[in-house]
């Protein structure tokens, strides 16, 4: 249960997009097995030299994930290169009575290298070539719902997901807009679905071009039965007013 609310991070190629002029600030239901079990925020905040932050955090308020006193903070820094969101960095910290994590990426796009600190997988280097578009969990989520402005159905885009060392090649293909309800009401979104044919499990994220860049809805099943959910709750910004 508890890798499934870590898996909230793990949430298409596109014409030039603006930089973002304003932030965003997000509330989550979240949902294991089907049941709640917890709440996360996301949020878009200016930091420092025209760069960004995209924040994401998770608190277990049932069942198990309560009673670990499971808590997650990451932090992704970001800029825009040709309209697109590019990692710079993030800071990770997972808090619960099982395991304690901190962990630290640093992308240098001079040098093309990333490089960890912190409590990285055992057996894996702690710097990396950059390989395609680099993303880690809280990073994915705003570089998706920037894609998925553009993507047409049936439109493929890569990333290379890197997590306490490790890499991996991601693919999201994008469809037709669908109606989706949730608690902050009914939206038009963009379903981008990533699959996993190894372990059976699957991941589809709806985003409505309509709103800031976060999702509004995220199912992940394994073997076809639901494993984990968001079902966005509010989200304010200067555009939405909502």
């Amino acid at each position: 249960m508890i890798r499934a609310l870590v898996l909230l991070t793990l949430l298409l190629s596109v014409p030039a997009l603006a930089a973002p002029t304003q932030g965003f600030r997000a509330e989550y239901e979240v949902f294991i097995d089907g049941k709640a079990a917890g709440e996360s925020v996301m949020e878009l905040v200016p930091g420092e030299n025209g760069s960004w932050q995209h924040r994401l955090s998770a608190t277990g308020t049932r069942g198990l994930a309560k009673l670990a006193r499971f808590t997650t903070e990451q932090v992704a820094d970001i800029d825009w290169l040709d309209g697109r969101p590019r990692l710079l960095g993030a800071e990770m910290t997972q808090r619960s009575l099982v395991k304690d994590r901190d962990l630290k990426v640093r992308v240098d796009w001079d040098r093309g290298t990333i490089r960890w600190t912190g409590d990285i997988e055992k057996d894996e280097p702690a710097q990396r070539p950059i390989d395609g578009r680099p993303s880690v969990g809280s990073s994915l989520n705003l570089q998706l719902a920037y894609d998925a402005r553009a993507a047409k159905p049936g439109k493929r885009v890569e990333y290379v997901l890197h997590d306490r060392g490790r890499r991996r090649a991601l693919d999201y293909v994008a469809g037709a807009p669908e109606t989706v309800q949730v608690p902050a009401g009914r939206f038009s979104a963009v379903p981008m679905r990533g699959e996993r044919v190894e372990k059976q499990r699957v991941t589809i994220a709806w985003y409505d071009p309509a709103l800031p860049p976060t999702p509004v809805r995220v199912l992940q099943t394994e073997e076809g039965e639901e494993k984990y959910e968001l079902r966005l709750r509010r989200i304010e910004s200067p555009a939405s007013g909502r």
